[in-house]
């Protein structure tokens, strides 16, 4: 049987068609993949950056709670007695010490009302 060149030919055309669609389709996912990579190299560096951020932040507050574990923390926590209540420097109110001390918060308080506060009435 004798193939007829002109069949011959416009099969292959259509396979050649078939190819270019399929390369053009190619084409346009390395273009979207390029664009995906792109942003996905932007996103590592801002998340980069951000973790050392936080390694930074991270180690500094370490430091801190070094530093308050040896006692060198501030003055706040160091409370001295007057009238029956505690005072911290630099701040003029009267806190309650039983407060404080059962629970770690400052509760403000007075002399006048100091002995509710220790009850537990407040």
């Amino acid at each position: 049987m004798t193939l007829n060149p002109i069949t011959v030919l416009s099969e292959q055309l259509q396979k050649l068609a078939i190819h270019r669609n399929h390369l053009a389709l190619f084409k346009d996912q390395v273009v979207l993949l390029e664009k995906k990579a792109a942003l996905l190299e932007s996103e590592n560096a801002e998340l980069k950056a951000k973790v050392e951020q936080l390694t930074k932040d991270n180690e500094e507050l370490r430091d801190k709670i070094k530093q308050y574990e040896q006692g060198s923390h501030n003055d706040l926590l160091k409370p001295k007695m007057k009238w029956g209540c505690l005072v911290f420097d630099g701040d003029d109110k009267l806190y309650c010490p039983s407060c404080f001390h059962k629970t770690g918060k400052k509760i403000e308080t007075s002399i006048v009302n100091l002995p509710a506060h220790r009850a537990g009435l407040h």
